[in-house]
Formats: structure tokens, C-alpha cells, sequence
């Protein structure tokens, strides 16, 4: 088989894998390494982890999300993830063929939606369409041409103004709203946190998103509200 190098000499020298299952991270590993000639590949098994790694290294080139990840399966997380990491290729894997997974993660701005069932050989080209500039659908998707196709944020699927906000946050998250509500700075949070103040300013970034407010004023008074209703 021809190793297809289209990916590298369009700039992908660096990637990260974001998934809990490790099987499918040696698997894409060896896909990125192998048939797309990436050169330097990491890995994260959180979307925590993954938010503190990119901070860190934003010559991040593609960057490829499992959607079943705590923090990751709303439009708010993915369309903070384009926003805040504007030259990487974002694009999310998934077991899910829902049509509303699919329609939000594209509409918050994802490079492309990859079937977990596709294969090596599919995953291979669908990775090397979207280096070439393709925003990648899957094929159980009809075309979209209707206006039923324009996802709105009352429709079901990733809906990020669902009441279940604490269960759609990550783990770090929620500490970083604690420490807004009770009042630091984002200095002040990520001292205490032991973040950089990048990652501090994504989190609350997607808090934002979440409760649907624009500073952190709002953010605090809705957080304080949620906050007060969790047993933990």
C-alpha cells in the first residue's frame, strides 16, 4: 500500500489523539504515524488533559476528540476548542450516528465527523480529506439542503442549555467555577489549580458557553445558583 503523505507536506507535523480507549489510540496512532506521515503525535486520555496539553503547545496542527468525553459532547466545548485553538484541525470521532450529533458538532465549527465503524482505510481518507481542506460528513448523512438542516440551540442532541450543566462540565471545570464563585481572579485560580492562566481563560471560556452569558459576573451568579442545588 502507498503511503499517502498529503497530510505532512500540507503542514500536519503535529497531532493529538483524545480518547479514553486506548485500543483506538494505538490504532489512530499508527494511522497518523504510518499512512498519513505525521511526525509527532501525543496523547490524552481527557478532555481536561487535552485542554491543558494544547495550552501548552499551540503548534498543535489536528487534534482528533472522541465526542463521548465528559466536557467534550456539547456545541459550547467544541465551538471553544475552534475558537481558542484557531490554526489546529478539529475533528471529532464517534460511535454515535445520530443525525444531531453530527449537524452540531459541524455547525460549532468541527473540520469533520468520523464514524468509529468506518475502518483504518476509511479513517485514513476521511483524515487525509480534511488536511486537504474537506469538511468531512459521514456518508450515513443524507446532503444537507433543507433549512430542517440548520441547527438551532433548542434542538435536541448536544444542547448546551440543558438544566444537567454539572454533568456536561468537566472535572476541571467545575473546580474553576467554584473559584470564580468564590471570587479569584484568574490568576488566582490558576495558582491555586496549578493551570496556566491560557487554560484558566478556555474554561471559563466554555462556561460562558454553557450558561449562555458573556462575563464573569454572570457566570459567577449562575454558577453560585448551580452550585447550591449540588450535593457534592
Amino acid at each position: 500500500m502507498l503511503i499517502d503523505r498529503k497530510s505532512s507536506q500540507r503542514g500536519i507535523a503535529s497531532s493529538l489523539i483524545v480518547d479514553d480507549d486506548e485500543y483506538f489510540r494505538i490504532a489512530l496512532r499508527n494511522i497518523l504515524s504510518v499512512r498519513l506521515g505525521v511526525s509527532t503525535i501525543n496523547e490524552a486520555e481527557s478532555f481536561d488533559e487535552a485542554i491543558e496539553y494544547l495550552t501548552k503547545a499551540e503548534d498543535t496542527d489536528l487534534v482528533v476528540f472522541d465526542l463521548g468525553m465528559q466536557g467534550m459532547n456539547t456545541r459550547a466545548a467544541i465551538r471553544t476548542v475552534r475558537d481558542s485553538f484557531p490554526n489546529a484541525l478539529v475533528v471529532v470521532v464517534s460511535a454515535s450516528c445520530n443525525r444531531q450529533d453530527v449537524l452540531c458538532c459541524l455547525e460549532a465549527g468541527a473540520h469533520g465527523y468520523v464514524h468509529k465503524g468506518i475502518g483504518p482505510g476509511g479513517l485514513t481518507s476521511a483524515l487525509n480529506l480534511i488536511c486537504e481542506g474537506t469538511v468531512f460528513v459521514p456518508s450515513f448523512l443524507p446532503e444537507l439542503e433543507s433549512s430542517e438542516d440548520v441547527v438551532t440551540p433548542q434542538d435536541v442532541g448536544l444542547n448546551e442549555r440543558d438544566a444537567d450543566v454539572l454533568q456536561r462540565i468537566t472535572p476541571r471545570q467545575t473546580e474553576v467555577l467554584r473559584l470564580l464563585v468564590e471570587g479569584l481572579s484568574n490568576k488566582g485560580i490558576a495558582r491555586e489549580l496549578g493551570l496556566s492562566e491560557s487554560a484558566v481563560k478556555f474554561h471559563l471560556s466554555a462556561l460562558f458557553r454553557h450558561f449562555g452569558v458573556s462575563n464573569r459576573v454572570e457566570a459567577a451568579t449562575q454558577g453560585a445558583k448551580l452550585l447550591a442545588t449540588d450535593p457534592d
